[in-house]
């Protein structure tokens, strides 16, 4: 069995729960969260040895093919919701402007 946990940042005392499960239970989890870095200031459990950590990353060319446009990932970069937004301007300024109060 595995559980989705999707932003645990934001109730990361379940880290102490799923470490258990899984010493326990040997339940595998797939927990995602945009703020690692919050995690690690807050001293909470990271799962030590029981955690694989993956990134991910912008778009690439090749994953875009032909809805690449130069111009555009020159303005507004490469994020997936950035990219394909209606409001790319707006939404790079809120997502910079939430990282910045976040991780001053």
């Amino acid at each position: 069995m595995t559980v989705f946990v999707d932003e645990i940042q934001k109730l990361p005392i379940l880290l102490d729960e799923v470490h258990g499960l899984i010493e326990e239970k040997g339940v595998h989890f797939l927990l995602t969260g945009s703020s690692a870095r919050k995690l690690r200031n807050m001293r909470v459990n990271l799962l030590g040895g029981r955690a694989r950590t993956r990134r991910l990353r912008p778009f690439i060319f090749k994953e875009l093919r032909e809805d690449f446009q130069l111009l555009k990932a020159l303005d507004t970069g490469l994020i997936p919701s950035i990219y394909f937004s209606d409001a790319p301007f707006e939404d790079l300024e809120a997502y910079t402007g939430n990282y910045l109060i976040e991780h001053p």
